[in-house]
């Protein structure tokens, strides 16, 4: 999603103007979801939503803290460079003149974690198909059952989200989180 060099010119960037503290998060969501009724689809929609947003926190000489957010979808080097020092100045905005430290930014350590949660079927690649046909069967079955049955609906979500998270204390921690949800309900 990011590379490391460019991940550690934004965060110094970001620090520019006495910042603390600062964060990048990255995300690419992938969205499915589906709509049936009597095993007819009404509605399948796709959508991604990526982007990039900084936060730089600056801790002022009263001790509070100030923070700035910036969030952009061009994740282009120059951009995110450009958005750092604007976000750099926003945080650092009202705040009287500090001194402040020479930058030094710690080695990026990339956070290893364990997926506890295997995904079988990915609903962004095969789930789609697989929860279209298994809401088709569910109308048929539900409809063979009893002939009181007069109407089924049946739903299907499916997110996969790739997160990447990078601040200035070295944190480097990578993601991947997969929400799925069927529905089905039969009317009589």
């Amino acid at each position: 999603m990011l590379d490391k060099n460019l991940a550690m010119d934004v965060l110094a960037a970001a620090l520019s103007a006495g910042g603390g503290f600062a964060e990048i998060f990255m995300e690419n969501n992938e969205k499915n979801s589906l709509v049936m009724t009597n095993g007819v689809t009404e509605k399948a929609l796709w959508g991604v939503e990526y982007g990039c947003g900084i936060r730089v926190f600056r801790q002022c000489r009263s001790g509070a803290w100030q923070s700035a957010y910036a969030y952009t979808n061009d994740t282009s080097g120059d951009n995110l460079l450009a958005i750092a020092k604007e976000t750099a100045a926003a945080a650092a905005a009202g705040a009287k003149s500090e001194k402040t430290e020479p930058l030094f930014l710690p080695a990026l350590n990339r956070l290893k974690t364990e997926n506890v949660h295997c995904i079988a079927i990915s609903p962004s690649s095969g789930g789609k198909s697989l929860a279209a046909e298994k809401l088709r069967q569910a109308a048929e079955s539900a409809c063979a059952m009893d002939p009181r049955i007069t109407q089924t609906a049946g739903s299907f979500m499916g997110i996969t989200q790739d997160v990447l998270i990078v601040n200035s204390e070295g944190l480097w921690a990578e993601d991947r989180r997969v929400r799925t949800r069927l529905m089905f309900s039969a009317a009589a």
